[in-house]
């Protein structure tokens, strides 16, 4: 009887090193490999609502291949040993200078999509929070401050306007009450 290898103890070879490995990346140049081989990338999103309105916080995003708008809540790539909770903290932090107060997670959404003319694929956790400073919900506008092409804007859920991502996202957070959070651990 044949032996059968699995996918993953299949050696490869990486085309930046052309060296032989048994996972599907090289550990001497993972970001060469990974613009080969694209992965699945796991993310973090806050969802943020404005008191006393239906309006959340979302990053308003122009892609730049096709010129177009889109809105998605704030957030980013967990990384290595980061609890996803964490990563949203961070992230507001980096991005827009925000302390924020994460709540209970809402749920997992599988985002396929199309970006700068590649695709992409993420799985998505999504976390209520609220914004630690309460001055805080007043601007309208906030200029994110590492990505030249997104604005952190306050947006309603009912608002068709403007694409929503990632799919699934309105009917995840639709049905959560407005008001304080519950603290997440």
């Amino acid at each position: 009887m044949r032996s059968r290898r699995s996918v993953a103890s299949r050696p490869s070879l990486c085309p930046a090193t052309a060296t032989a490995s048994p996972i599907d990346y090289c550990v001497t140049c993972f970001a060469a490999y990974a613009r080969v081989v694209p992965l699945v990338r796991a993310l973090a999103l806050a969802v943020i609502r404005r008191p006393g309105t239906s309006q959340i916080f979302v990053d308003e995003v122009v892609e730049p291949t096709t010129g177009l708008t889109f809105h998605r809540p704030a957030g980013g790539g967990i990384e290595f040993g980061e609890a996803a909770s964490q990563t949203v903290v961070r992230e507001l932090q980096e991005e827009y200078g925000l302390a924020i107060t994460v709540g209970r997670q809402l749920g997992v959404l599988e985002n396929l999509f199309t970006y700068d003319g590649r695709p992409g694929h993420e799985i998505v956790l999504v976390f209520e929070a609220e914004l630690a400073h309460a001055g805080d919900y007043a601007a309208e506008r906030r200029p994110c401050l590492d990505q030249p092409l997104v604005t952190g804007v306050w947006r309603s859920l009912s608002e068709d306007a403007v694409p929503l991502y990632p799919d699934g996202l309105a009917a995840l957070i639709g049905p959560v009450a407005t008001g304080r959070i519950a603290r997440h651990p």
